[in-house]
């Protein structure tokens, strides 16, 4: 930078400045962040069956791999806190760019009859969604296929677009979802 504004050492080292002949363009990489703030998303998943349990973690841990900042239970809940208060602080945070929502056929089943976590859950995700058509938030994304082939998605997200994670380039599109979210500066 001292090339760029045509400064000498001692410049440096006074209390002064002067106006130089620069290319303010050139400049922009010293001032802006070289460091772009990482996205953060939140996962709601099922912990049943235990095959769930391990393709999510596989999931997350793909995540933060790839500079992506996960929330969730099993990291983020400590003991003697409450569940309920967690899912509500963990889906209405302003630091989170992205809710995946992690469709099994568990999952669609609990959340379809409003049992345990995973109906808690769901309920409050379907609270913020309902009235907002082209939301992209919240993302569903499946973690298998039913016997007939389908995705196991509850039914207040049939409707929505869902990333297929059992696809070949599935987890690039979930990737790209939650860049696309957190990049905007309009993000929910």
């Amino acid at each position: 930078m001292t090339n760029l504004l045509d400064m000498g050492t001692w410049e440096w080292n006074r209390t002064h400045w002067t106006i130089k002949k620069a290319n303010l363009e050139d400049l922009k990489p010293y001032f802006s962040s070289k460091k772009k703030n990482n996205p953060t998303v939140f996962i709601s998943y099922s912990w049943n069956p235990p095959e769930n349990q391990k393709n999510v973690f596989s999931l997350i841990e793909k995540l933060e791999k790839d500079s992506i900042h996960v929330i969730y239970d099993k990291k983020d809940l400590h003991p003697g806190q409450d569940m309920n208060y967690f899912m509500e602080q963990a889906l209405s945070l302003r630091e989170v760019d992205a809710v995946i929502i992690v469709c099994n056929s568990d999952y669609a089943q609990k959340a379809n009859s409003r049992s345990g976590g995973v109906g808690y859950e769901s309920g409050l995700i379907l609270n913020q969604i309902r009235n907002e058509p082209l939301q992209d938030r919240y993302i569903p994304v499946a973690s298998e296929r039913t016997d007939k082939g389908e995705l196991p998605l509850p039914d207040f997200l049939k409707s929505r677009n869902c990333i297929d994670l059992t696809a070949e380039n599935g987890y690039d599109c979930l990737k790209k979802a939650i860049y696309d979210v957190a990049g905007r500066d309009d993000k929910l």
